[in-house]
């Protein structure tokens, strides 16, 4: 699972994703994915934060494939900053 993590990390970073524009979509799944995570945590419920763990690395995962292709058929898009 680490080298999973990882890997997506080096992807985001070859392709600049960190400067991507996110949509309000993307941001609220990613914002729920963390506020389970931590619910799992708090209660001190190993289960529950691994299988909430596992519902955002699949999100993140379908992400920056998604990413990935759009850059491949449209090249990337930026932020201005």
């Amino acid at each position: 699972m680490l080298k999973g993590i990882g890997d997506l990390h080096l992807l985001t970073e070859i392709i600049g994703s960190e400067r991507y524009t996110y949509d309000a979509d993307v941001l609220d799944v990613t914002i729920e994915d963390h506020t389970a995570i931590l619910k799992g945590l708090k209660q001190r419920d190993a289960d529950l934060a691994n299988r909430a763990m596992m519902v955002h690395i699949r999100n993140s995962r379908q992400l920056t494939l998604s990413r990935l292709q759009d850059t491949a058929l449209n090249g990337l898009h930026y932020t201005d900053d």
